[in-house]
């Protein structure tokens, strides 16, 4: 992964799904033939050269971070990391990134979010198990580590569908591929129910329930008007 400054105290922060990414470059689908730079359209700005990118990778996410920041990434398998933004190197648009997290074999990040002290991690599977966890449960490492367990994934749990920073006031919305939506606060009045908290190496409770064949796709979290 890598940064671009946007504003003096103000970076972009890029990862892709396997662990590194190019900044801003113009994409092109043909690797013999490169071409760098901007390239505004009607249908928004081009960022990136496809061939800096490995096979079936793919952009995850893209958040505002300031190099005080921490980064965390969430894989498929379960793994995160936290790191310090100012661990990255500030980078030219021509430039091809560094590692954030080092995966297993047929693992993918799936997440990344720019973690704050008083929030809350909530990871979600493919099957609608989910979970809360403190950020201060997660170590700060050292940049392109393995990470530690964040699910402790089984069969009835699939593997990690997404996962999203939050506080206890605010309202999570899931969806699954069927087009169903969930909404539901991330912490109820009464303990007993709604999304747990729970340390990171657990297998969370059951979010969303999923017909034959459906799956989480999606999870965003907000704030209650």
């Amino acid at each position: 992964m890598s940064i671009i400054k946007k504003k003096e105290n103000q970076l972009i922060v890029y990862p892709s799904q396997s662990l590194w990414i190019p900044l801003l470059f113009w994409f092109n689908p043909d690797r013999n033939q490169p071409v760098l730079g901007y390239c505004m359209t009607s249908q928004g700005l081009t960022m990136f050269q496809r061939n800096w990118f490995e096979k079936d990778d793919e952009l995850v996410a893209a958040r505002l971070a300031t190099d005080k920041d921490d980064v965390m990434m969430i894989s498929e398998k379960g793994q995160s990391i936290r790191f310090a933004v100012s661990s990255l190197r500030s980078s030219l648009r021509t430039s091809g990134g560094v590692y954030g997290i080092r995966l297993g074999a047929g693992d993918r990040v799936v997440s990344m979010e720019i973690a704050y002290p008083d929030d809350y991690l909530l990871v979600i599977t493919s099957n609608g198990h989910g979970k809360l966890t403190p950020i201060s449960d997660y170590p700060r490492q050292k940049r392109a580590g393995s990470g530690v367990r964040t699910f402790k994934l089984v069969d009835k749990t699939d593997g990690v569908a997404a996962a999203r920073l939050t506080t206890l006031t605010q309202q999570i919305m899931i969806i699954s591929a069927d087009g169903i939506v969930i909404r539901t606060p991330a912490r109820e009045k009464d303990p007993t129910k709604g999304i747990t908290i729970q340390g990171r190496s657990t297998q969370g409770v059951r979010l969303m329930k999923l017909a034959d064949g459906d799956k989480v796709v999606a999870l965003t979290c907000f704030d209650a008007e």
